[in-house]
């Protein structure tokens, strides 16, 4: 009642907007930003705000991003939600369920992140010198790793203490989850390269980072790669990635060309298939190639899923370690390829098996053809 009366007491400079969609969306992030909402954007620009369902009197999780206003809520299909939006002359406090990402220079280099769902990781050029040099510690890949976690509070700080500063180890489950995927010179989830005839060729690790944001709502970060060799093309790749909350997938932005001609025909976004055990999920029409497989007594879902045309996918299989994957050669426009790339398990407890990790992406996809509209309904 006192958070309703607040905002009702400052009427004049409030917002108010109507977020509608026609599907689910069990967590929207909607962006509000200056070109489509001058209004909101030059009234508040960078303010601590109170936004309000106006409904339930509930407050709804902002974050800024630079110029634009990230919102996240749930909306159900056919139904809309109302928002007010005020000035607050209080900070808002550190949501235990949030996005998240870091450096992390205490092993060797990796950059990780995660949200309230999933954790991923990879790796710096500080670990490609110490396989190099024989020492250890050292992983000489662009794959992309995951930690299976299945609390919804961040872990990657907790885990890596775990691993280097005590007894314990985050190879094994102490009620938080565990890191049990193998990544090695695969593509683990989503990593990158270039399928030219029946070779796949791939960057190593990345070379330095771009922190651009970690807050409640959204991360988003990049990575910068050495161009490599593809016969006489030279390839380079600058990836902007992003974790909203409540996501299973990362979103990967790549800018991708050829430094001999300006342009690349497609990009080869991969799974590993680890030892061929699981399952192969392929729908084109919703831009899906997912996999179903077992891992260490539990059973892990891993999926690419794109927006954009796909040149031809194949399924690799070979004797050499980390070489089976599940391959998409994602046509370019405009030198880039946006694909979303992740993974469930099922001792998280929310997709526990294979006809719902396929129902998920499937609602994806759904979701990427069907965005939230937003109506601003009353100028600050």
């Amino acid at each position: 009642m006192a958070i309703i009366l607040t905002a009702c007491s400052d009427r004049e400079n409030k917002a108010v907007i109507t977020i509608s969609s026609d599907v689910d969306h069990p967590m929207a992030v909607i962006g509000l930003n200056e070109r489509d909402f001058p209004e909101i954007l030059q009234a508040y620009s960078k303010e601590n705000l109170e936004v309000l369902d106006v409904e339930s009197g509930e407050l709804v999780l902002y974050q800024w991003l630079e110029d634009e206003l990230l919102l996240a809520i749930e909306l159900k299909g056919g139904k809309s939600r109302t928002l007010s939006i005020t000035r607050s002359n209080t900070k808002p406090g550190n949501p235990e369920e949030r996005t998240f990402a870091r450096f992390v220079p205490e092993r060797t280099d990796d950059f990780a992140w995660e949200n309230d769902k999933v954790a991923f990781r990879t790796f710096g050029p500080d670990a490609k010198k110490r396989v190099i040099e024989g020492r250890s510690g050292g992983t000489l890949s662009s794959g992309i790793d995951v930690w299976h976690k299945k609390v919804k509070y961040p872990i990657i700080d907790k885990w890596y203490h775990k691993e280097l500063q005590t007894k314990g180890t985050y190879h094994e489950d102490d009620g938080e989850g565990a890191d049990y995927y193998h990544v090695g010179t695969s593509r683990g989830v989503g990593g990158t390269g270039f399928w030219d005839k029946d070779t796949l060729y791939a960057s190593e690790n990345f070379i330095r980072y771009e922190q651009i944001a970690e807050g409640p709502v959204r991360t988003v970060f990049k990575l910068y790669y050495e161009p490599y060799q593809v016969g006489d093309r030279l390839v380079s790749e600058t990836k902007t990635i992003s974790l909203d909350l409540g996501s299973h997938l990362s979103r990967y932005e790549v800018e991708a060309v050829c430094e001999n001609t300006g342009t690349l025909p497609y990009l080869t976004a991969g799974i590993t298939l680890h030892e061929n055990k699981g399952t192969t999920i392929v729908n084109q029409s919703n831009g899906i190639y997912a996999v179903w497989e077992p891992m260490e007594g539990t059973h892990l879902g891993t999926a690419i899923l794109t927006p954009q045309e796909v040149e031809n996918y194949l399924k690799h299989i070979s004797t050499h370690r980390d070489q089976s994957q599940l391959l998409a050669n994602i046509k370019t426009e405009q030198n880039k390829v946006t694909f979303y790339a992740g993974f469930a398990w099922d001792q998280a407890g929310e997709i526990t098996d294979i006809e719902m990790w396929e129902t998920y992406l499937n609602d994806f996809a759904k979701r990427l053809r069907n965005q939230p509209k937003v109506t601003l309904t009353q100028k600050p």
